[in-house]
């Protein structure tokens, strides 16, 4: 077991359980048959156990394609309960996500769910030789309050594995991960797509092979935002190890994974379908809306629920991959100094901030750079913000950017996708 399973446990999250229900199911021709049940299992429960879900679905379905499809933003707009009302003395895990979509939301898993999606996040991870127990380098941003990094550097700690800032990409700073990659023994790379790409030029640049100064390095992981099959190639060559893709939502975890443009769907803990405009099925290899039912949740009640990207689904020899996938990538927010930061990655962690102190406040947001010294930051919101609102926004923004910029706080009744993608949670002037 590792440092993390260890601190779950004396948690009270069910890690032997959830390790034996992934144990139990089954494979080969009793699988289907099992994971239709489980799927109607979890209908059954949210239906029969949250009041405001029943009455957004309406009359009982008999069939699967009955169930109406529900929307992040449904949740609000439908008073949707968070957590079941009819079931009682069920540990909750509170979780929370700025969301990709620009949709900040916040759910619950009950402890058993919790326990599963890391079980199974070491199941997967071990097929791609990696493991929770090895020492991961971790390329994520964080938070910029005290309490925040403390508690960041707390689980970094339990969970064996170093941050490293992608905030600042600069040549001087990417020299600093090669110095501190030479003195640690890291086993895998773990982070978002766009800065282990700008690594990997940068070391292809230097005439670096990242495995020959971190030999016990076995493989790399990106996870949370797009990239091609050259950009996977160009890590592979700057790195010296496998490349691995990870596609998954902070609600449900890994939806797939394997490499890109072929991602195993995880069957074990989601029921996956791809939908068109009206929510039906679409064909095989057909693009249409990522839709997924967690098989065991009893929380947040996540049946047929809208992820919000695009995808293609295929059955190949027996098993689900996703073929194609339209995320996002990543826009740089550039800045008065000269300095350039990725705009994605800076927001979502504004908003995470921002959303702990003023929760379910902001419903959706976007932000515009409109030139090198001004933002717009559009706003869906349950009521307008209050002058103190705005100024702890923009002080948010400000802290995180580490630079003065002109920020204009827009309250909007809506925010245009491009209908192909999820809705950018910041665009770039460029």
């Amino acid at each position: 077991m590792t440092n993390l399973f260890t601190t779950l446990k004396i948690l009270g999250f069910p890690i032997k359980k959830a390790s034996q229900i992934l144990q139990s199911i089954p494979d080969g021709t009793n699988f289907h048959s099992w994971h239709t049940q489980k799927k109607w299992e979890a209908f059954k429960f949210h239906y029969d156990n949250n009041d405001a879900y029943r009455n957004f679905v309406g009359k009982r379905p008999s069939k699967w394609e009955e169930i109406p499809i529900l929307r992040k933003i449904d949740f609000f707009n439908a008073h949707i309960s968070l957590k079941p009302d009819k079931v009682r003395n069920k540990r909750y895990y509170r979780q929370s996500t700025s969301g990709s979509t620009g949709i900040p939301f916040t759910f619950f898993s009950d402890y058993l769910t919790h326990a599963l999606t890391w079980a199974f996040i070491e199941h997967v991870y071990r097929q791609a030789d990696a493991s929770l127990s090895g020492f991961q380098a971790r390329f994520y941003g964080s938070s910029s309050t005290l309490p925040d990094k403390l508690k960041e550097n707390m689980k970094d700690l339990l969970a064996g594995r170093e941050r490293f800032q992608v905030i600042n990409l600069s040549g001087e700073n990417l020299d600093e991960w090669i110095k501190r990659m030479k003195s640690r023994k890291f086993s895998y790379l773990y982070g978002y797509a766009f800065p282990l790409i700008v690594f990997a030029k940068h070391l292809n640049a230097r005439g670096i092979l990242l495995s020959d100064i971190v030999p016990s390095l076995d493989s790399c992981i990106i996870t949370s935002e797009m990239c091609t099959n050259e950009e996977q190639d160009l890590m592979e060559k700057s790195f010296g190890v496998k490349v691995y893709n990870e596609y998954g939502t902070s609600e449900f975890g890994i939806i797939g994974f394997g490499e890109t443009g072929k991602w195993k769907v995880s069957e074990e803990t989601l029921h996956v379908e791809i939908v068109d405009n009206e929510g039906f099925p679409v064909k095989d290899g057909e693009i249409g809306r990522v839709v997924c039912t967690q098989l065991f949740q009893q929380g947040t009640p996540f049946v047929k629920y809208e992820v919000g990207d695009l995808a293609a689904l295929k059955t190949i020899n027996g098993k689900r991959y996703i073929t194609q996938l339209q995320g996002r990538k990543e826009a740089m927010l550039k800045l008065p100094s000269g300095r350039k930061m990725p705009g994605d990655t800076l927001f979502h962690f504004v908003m995470e901030e921002f959303n702990k102190k003023f929760p379910n406040l902001i419903y959706q947001f976007q932000a515009i750079q409109k030139d090198d010294f001004s933002i717009a930051m559009k706003l869906i919101s349950g009521h307008p913000l209050s002058e103190i609102q705005k100024e702890s926004l923009k002080k948010t923004i400000t802290r995180h950017a580490k630079e003065e910029i002109n920020i204009d706080i827009q309250r909007v009744s809506d925010i245009p996708g491009d209908g192909r993608t999820k809705r950018q949670r910041f665009i770039s002037c460029e």
